[in-house]
């Protein structure tokens, strides 16, 4: 078994792609090769170029605040901030009760309290772990 790995750095755009390659041999009686099998895993990472808060942070004890992010592709995303009080003013009802409830929403981000450092701290947390695409959606 050889293992290789080959990191490619897209300078132009500021992405980094991981290609992992894992050759495995299997070998007859005399050692020659009877096949060879290559598995590729890519790793891709957002990098975020800029942060765009769409409401202003005082709404936060009544809604979501809403932000939008630029990568370094070109892409827009969005995501939405919840302080407690914020989820505790909006959202559905759970039937019967006067309990509010959020589920499903992936690029909801929750952080016991906000303001406009706090919110680009966390994206830049976010971005440390590579998980931009997994806490954000699509523009549109």
């Amino acid at each position: 078994n050889a293992i290789l790995l080959l990191t490619i750095w897209c300078m132009q755009k500021r992405v980094k792609f991981l290609a992992f390659f894992v050759l495995r041999f299997a070998y007859n009686t005399k050692n020659t090769p009877l096949s060879a099998r290559v598995i590729v895993a890519l790793s891709f990472h957002m990098n975020i170029e800029s942060i765009e808060i769409e409401d202003p942070i005082e709404l936060h004890k009544t809604a979501a605040i809403e932000v939008t992010i630029v990568t370094s592709c070109g892409e827009k995303r969005w995501c939405f901030f919840f302080t407690p009080e914020g989820m505790a003013a909006c959202g559905d009802y759970i039937e019967g009760t006067k309990v509010r409830f959020h589920y499903g929403a992936s690029h909801m981000i929750l952080v016991s309290e906000i303001s406009l450092e706090i919110i680009e701290a966390a994206l830049r947390d976010i971005e440390k772990q590579g998980k931009v695409e997994l806490c954000s959606i699509p523009y549109v």
